[in-house]
């Protein structure tokens, strides 16, 4: 556990995704703790904090989990799921770690939604098929 530099909730990181997860999502991500450090300066930039990240390569569920510490905290992070995470299902947790208000356990889904985001981006910013500008060629003089 760290300590925490925002002052929302805090949160812990289960990205277990094995070689062969991570290569069904095309290639987004090279490893977990790729994945893990990008979505930890996603949490941070909007406040969050990222107390905790297991990264063993056991193997991800098929959709995110997350699960809250209490039930005040199920609708914002209900409200927030989808945005960030894609497809998850939200819930108060079982077992409650102290330190930790939510524990997302990332699931296959999560990896769908990146490699759709990245294709987004990817088509945004494809080049056009002529890289011609008129007035540069010598013979417009």
């Amino acid at each position: 556990l760290v300590s925490t530099p925002n002052t929302g909730l805090t949160v812990r990181i289960v990205a277990n995704f094995t070689e062969a997860q991570l290569a069904e999502a095309g290639g987004v991500y090279g490893s977990t703790s790729d994945l893990a450090v990008e979505l930890i300066g996603r949490l941070l930039f909007i406040g969050g904090n990222v107390t905790s990240v297991d990264t063993a390569p056991t193997g991800a569920p098929p959709i995110t989990i997350i699960e809250v510490a209490e039930e005040r905290q199920l609708q914002e992070n209900i409200d927030a799921a989808e945005a960030l995470f894609g497809e998850a299902e939200v819930r108060v947790a079982e077992t409650v770690i102290e330190g930790i208000d939510v524990e997302v356990t990332l699931g296959m889904s999560y990896l769908e939604r990146e490699a759709e985001r990245v294709g987004d981006i990817v088509s945004e910013v494809a080049p056009t098929e002529s890289t011609d500008v008129a007035g540069t060629v010598p013979e417009d003089g």
